[in-house]
């Protein structure tokens, strides 16, 4: 399972969901929405989903760069055509 640690606190929102998040805790990842700008982390238990600068990402107990695995980037699994 993929855990996010949450580093920094750079979200501006106030909201309550916002709050809960606490610098040095791991959380679950539900879902992650990575686009060419930017990208989203959602986590279990929370409604929103929060910038991934926020966050250390872990998997099997190991630090692990989503930005190159095929499972978390979807531009590593395109094919380039050539015509």
């Amino acid at each position: 399972m993929l855990q996010a640690k949450c580093v920094r606190n750079v979200d501006p929102r106030s909201d309550e969901e916002y709050k809960e998040l606490v610098i040095g805790s791991f959380y679950n990842v539900e879902e992650v929405s990575m686009g060419q700008s930017s990208t989203s982390i959602g986590l279990y238990g929370l409604k929103y989903g929060f910038n991934s600068v926020m966050f250390e990402f872990y998997k099997d107990g190991k630090e692990h760069n989503i930005f190159k695995d095929p499972e978390y980037n979807p531009y590593l699994n395109l094919r380039v055509i050539k015509g």
